[in-house]
């Protein structure tokens, strides 16, 4: 990271920072809601800009219910899926539409994601305009009942196809590729010519295949638009996203002659939604999980115990002397330190276990399943060791030291206590002068 950067960060009041993330949100053209969920009520907690708009209010709607913010009919319409999102725990996508002010209707594609800080839940609600992608869908369907009463005339479609921007295919009911638009080579880097005959799965992510599948069974057994996001492969190698559209063309007797396929590239809303969801729980410096799913973890261990009978073990704990580094060579070099401190810790425990940042050179590794104390003793004996090493960080070598504290599961009896036991413990080794572990 530039050190400019880091410098201006750490210069910033919390704030300071806060409004740079306001910013940043009203800077997106999708719309985004933050809420509060309470016993069915959806608090709003924050909207972006685009939000603000599209409800047309320049008024915050911090604190305001959705009865206070919409009409009932689209409350209740809504409700629906945010509840959905909320008490499954999983993501939600759908559409609806909004009436703007000048009478135009905007067709959006709502994608709710449920955020777990402890006994709370919020909703993180990403709204997109796909008013354009929709009528696409309705062109292509009022194309295909032309088609049907002139199958002959080919060069109409020909046409549309290729002065498309998006990727557009017809394809054999098993899957063969009979025709594709120019903008597949700039979307995928694929000449049109090299796709023709081959088959519709041969460049889909081998992660996304099964639900290709699936999608495609779907089409062929119900003769209805379905539609799926999945990944392709460019012919350079890297994966693009991409939301297609297959469309079955049928003939006057109902059978399936030809599907028209209308992918799009959505790569970078998708990079758009992982930031999003990596700053909601994920710390920026190291990339390690932050506070919030490090208690999930905690309580899901917690819960195995109960189930096992194993248990639960949690440390806490964070760089000896690491303020001298700060004042003595600078934030800079301390936040390397805290990068490399923390890949270290990671090579050194089991994959099963969590390692997270909580503070600034605060760490804590929930340890799940374990037999008995031995089991964390050698762990934290690894860790000494491994942390006991010299470090070259901008042609300074630094030797640091790390004091851990332990608890266990369910020796003290919940989340809380559990954590202020191993922090207890923490300072407990540090007044031993650092470079142990007490328990």
């Amino acid at each position: 990271m530039n050190m400019n950067v880091i410098k201006i960060f750490e210069q910033k009041s919390f704030s300071d920072l806060m409004n740079l993330v306001a910013t940043a949100f009203n800077s997106l053209k999708d719309i985004l809601f933050i809420l509060h969920v309470e016993d069915s009520e959806f608090t709003y907690m924050y909207a972006n800009q685009a939000g603000l708009s599209i409800l047309n209010t320049n008024q915050s709607l911090f604190g305001k219910t959705m009865e206070e913010c919409l009409p009932m009919e689209k409350v209740q319409y809504l409700k629906r899926y945010y509840e959905k999102a909320a008490y499954s725990k999983q993501v939600v996508t759908f559409e609806d539409e909004t009436i703007l002010p000048d009478g135009q209707i905007m067709i959006n594609e709502t994608i709710v994601t449920p955020i777990i800080d402890g006994e709370n839940i919020f909703l993180i609600a990403i709204v997109r305009d796909v008013t354009d992608k929709s009528m696409r869908i309705k062109e292509l369907q009022q194309y295909k009942k032309a088609e049907q009463a002139r199958r002959e005339s080919e060069e109409t479609f020909r046409i549309i196809a290729e002065n498309s921007v998006d990727i557009i295919k017809v394809l054999t009911p098993d899957g063969k590729i009979t025709y594709v638009s120019p903008s597949v080579e700039d979307i995928l880097g694929y000449p049109a010519h090299k796709r023709v005959d081959e088959t519709l799965f041969g460049t889909i992510h081998p992660d996304d295949l099964e639900r290709m599948n699936d999608v495609f069974t779907k089409l062929l057994e119900t003769k209805e638009h379905v539609d799926i996001e999945v990944r392709r492969k460019h012919h350079d190698g890297h994966s693009v996203w991409l939301h297609s559209d297959f469309i079955p063309v049928l003939s006057s007797e109902g059978e399936l002659e030809k599907i028209v396929v209308i992918s799009g590239d959505i790569t970078e809303y998708k990079r758009k939604v992982n930031k999003l969801e990596k700053l909601a729980f994920y710390d920026y410096l190291t990339g390690l999980p932050n506070r919030r799913i490090f208690e999930e973890r905690l309580l899901q261990s917690m819960y195995t115990t109960d189930r096992t009978g194993k248990l639960t073990a949690l440390l806490v704990l964070d760089c000896d002397n690491f303020k001298q580094i700060n004042d003595r060579l600078g934030h800079d070099i301390g936040d390397e330190v805290i990068k490399e401190f923390s890949k270290v810790v990671r090579r050194t425990i089991r994959e099963k276990d969590t390692l997270s940042r909580v503070g600034g050179d605060e760490f804590t590794v929930v340890i799940p399943e374990i037999m008995d104390k031995h089991q964390v003793i050698a762990i934290s004996n690894r860790i000494l060791t491994a942390v006991h090493q010299p470090i070259e960080i901008k042609e300074h070598v630094i030797n640091i030291t790390t004091s851990i504290g332990i608890s266990f599961y369910p020796l003290v009896e919940n989340a809380e206590e559990l954590f202020k036991r191993a922090d207890d413990n923490l300072y407990k080794s540090k007044s031993l002068g650092g470079n142990t572990f007490s328990l």
